[in-house]
This record gives C-alpha cells, structure tokens and sequence, in this order.
C-alpha cells in the first residue's frame, strides 16, 4: 500500500471509532467475577466459559430483559482472521459453548449491540491456552435442553414416566412423608 492511502485509511478509521459505542473493560471489582477466561490463564474445562462486565448501553442493559445483545469471537490470532469460535445474539453477559476448542493458544473478544443496533468497540482481547490434557465437557444448547423437557405435564422437577412409581410411594411406604408434605403446602397456601 502507498503511505498515502494507509494515512487516509487510518484517518477513516478512527473517525468511523469515534463515533462508535464503547466497550467497558473495568478490571473487576472485589464482589465481581469479572472477564473470563482471565488474561494467559490455562483451562482445565474444554470448552471454557466465558464471562465478561454487563455493558451499560447494551439492549438488555438498558430494557432489563433478555435480548440478543452481545457478540463474542475466539481466535488463533491477533487479527482474529482465523476464528475457531463465533457465536452473535448472546442474551446475557456470560456464554459457555456448545462444541469443545481445539488444542492451542488463543485469544477472545465482546462486543455488544445497543437498542439502536450499533455495535460496539471490542473489548480488550484476552488470551487462554486449550492444552492436550484438559477436561472435555461441552454445554448442550438452550434448544437442546428445551427439546429434553417432555410435552405432558408434570415437566417441572418430575418426568411423566417417573408419576406411577412415585404415587405408589405416596400410598405406600411413604404415605406419611407425603401427607405431611402436603398438610405443609396447605398450611403455606392459607398464608
């Protein structure tokens, strides 16, 4: 490149930043977990989660209910043109990833989106090793879990299949537990 254009270039650069959101990378305070996977550190769970500060302009900041809000990108390099990791439309600020990372170093970054649907500056990136002998433990994702919870009721704490076997129970060997459970409802019910 010619020094000129690289000199425009840089200038067009940092005025499109100007104007962009920022991204608060505050060290964590001591009642705070703060950004995770902290900087050089080695994991021991494979994949790791990630956290990071709650960012004030954020949608779900500013509506204090969940939306899409928050973009986040792990990678082999500083460029982040060789991404192993990329996942938008985070609703909170904390992500644990569904597949496990290969072996190696690597660096992450955040960013948000606010109501407007600008995106903000990255964060700081951050650098974690992934080493050979690390525990693999992936996280199902939220439609894997929901598609888990049975149709039919109950779907809270019981399964269906579980109801025979535990009205049994309730009218057998554990017919006083059961009724002094629910005598306990009762009486929480009244107040």
């Amino acid at each position: 490149m010619k020094p000129l254009v690289v000199i425009i270039w840089v200038i067009a650069m940092a005025v499109a930043a100007e104007g962009q959101p920022k991204f608060d990378d505050t060290p964590r305070s001591s009642k705070e977990w703060g950004f995770r996977p902290v900087e050089g550190s080695e994991m021991r769970v494979n994949p790791p989660g990630f956290s990071w500060r709650p960012q004030e302009g954020a949608k779900s900041y500013l509506l204090q209910v969940a939306r899409d809000d928050y973009l986040l990108q792990v990678a082999r390099d500083d460029d982040f043109a060789d991404l192993v990791y990329e996942v938008k439309g985070i609703v909170f600020n904390v992500h644990c990833p569904p597949e496990v990372l290969p072996v190696g170093d690597f660096r992450w970054r955040v960013a948000f989106v606010t109501e407007q649907g600008e995106q903000s500056a990255w964060s700081k990136t951050r650098r974690f090793t992934m080493p050979a002998d690390v525990n693999e433990f992936p996280m199902p994702t939220r439609e894997d879990l929901i598609g888990r919870v049975p149709v039919e009721h109950p779907r809270l704490f019981l399964r269906p299949e579980d109801l025979p076997r535990l009205r049994e129970l309730a009218q057998g060997q554990l017919k006083d537990r059961y009724d002094a459970l629910v005598a306990e409802c009762e009486k929480l019910m009244d107040d």
